[in-house]
């Protein structure tokens, strides 16, 4: 082999490296930008409901009078946020997910109709959110978690 063929067969083995390291390079941070796109995503929907959660006990422990106008300035908000991120996991996550954060969304619904029938003492409103929401949280939180994961491994 001469010396002009040993620099052709060079360069090109330089360049088929060097492609490689791009496409290496893009993927992982394709891989990352999706990966932190996903967290963002997730702790939307995460902390909006939350949120939300925290509104209705303080509609639950107003008084009668007072419930119609504390719904609307509280959680009308959080609401709005809550569906704008359940949009988003419906389009963009896997199917555990986008069915954790919908049976999640559905006991805010809930959760709601019981915070309207009576003012709630701080205990009362517990023993009936609770039940309501504690499973399905904890149920999307494994959901997010395990899909979480998945991106980085």
């Amino acid at each position: 082999m001469d010396a002009a063929t040993a620099a052709l067969l060079g360069a090109a083995i330089s360049g088929v490296v060097a492609l490689g390291g791009q496409v290496v390079g893009g993927w992982l941070a394709y891989s990352r930008q999706r990966g932190q796109s996903r967290n963002e995503r997730l702790g939307r929907f995460m902390a909006s409901a939350q949120g939300y959660i925290m509104a209705v006990g303080q509609v639950a422990r107003s008084q009668e009078g007072r419930k119609d106008e504390l719904e609307q300035e509280l959680i009308w908000t959080y609401m709005d946020s809550v569906d704008m991120a359940l949009a988003e996991i419906k389009l963009h996550d896997p199917r555990q997910v986008v069915e954790a954060a919908v049976d999640l969304d559905r006991a805010l619904g809930e959760l709601i109709g019981e915070a309207r029938k009576k003012q709630f003492s701080r205990e009362d409103w517990r023993t009936v959110r609770d039940p309501i929401t504690k499973g399905k949280m904890e149920r999307f939180n494994e959901a997010a978690r395990a899909a979480m994961k998945k991106v980085f491994q």
